[in-house]
């Protein structure tokens, strides 16, 4: 159980899926020290990973729970980022 996360970028048009993120919402720099403890690093690298090709870009995060039309406009990434 849990909730799957996807980033997705609005310029291109793509999604990434992160599985199950987990996200903590630090409100300190103490929970926030905590949280990066707590992360699972697989899941980071993802997120990172995309944000990094993306930047500047109009990026969203969505999750299994958002609305299935507002991300209907969106394809998967086809491209092989593993190798």
């Amino acid at each position: 159980m849990g909730v799957v996360y996807y980033v997705g970028c609005r310029d291109c048009k793509v999604l990434r899926d992160l599985d199950k993120l987990h996200p903590p919402y630090p409100r300190s720099i103490a929970e926030a020290k905590q949280a990066a403890e707590d992360l699972v690093p697989y899941n980071s690298a993802l997120l990172i990973g995309f944000m990094v090709e993306h930047q500047g870009h109009n990026c969203t995060m969505f999750n299994d729970h958002a609305d299935q039309d507002s991300i209907e406009n969106f394809t998967w990434e086809t491209r092989n980022f593993w190798g």
